[in-house]
């Protein structure tokens, strides 16, 4: 099983067992794999959410319209 990284290694370290753990996730890079994962291996339930927008924009962002996540412009990202 791959070492956790960022929030989860700190909580193992910190011997924390929630019963479900969220993971943040914009799409932009892979889908934390290792992460979810590892969640699983504590016998925990990952809880994803996929952010449909761009965190460095402004409020103004057209082609994360709930138009284009129904055209399935998305489904690539979301399936992976």
């Amino acid at each position: 099983m791959a070492r956790p990284v960022g929030p989860l290694r700190r909580c193992r370290l910190a011997a924390a067992q929630p019963g479900a753990w969220y993971i943040q996730w914009e799409g932009r890079q892979p889908f934390p794999t290792s992460n979810a994962a590892y969640v699983r291996s504590l016998n925990q339930t990952p809880l994803i959410t996929w952010e449909s927008w761009d965190w460095t924009g402004d409020a103004n962002q057209p082609a994360y319209a709930l138009s284009n996540i129904l055209a399935t412009n998305f489904d690539a990202c979301i399936t992976q």
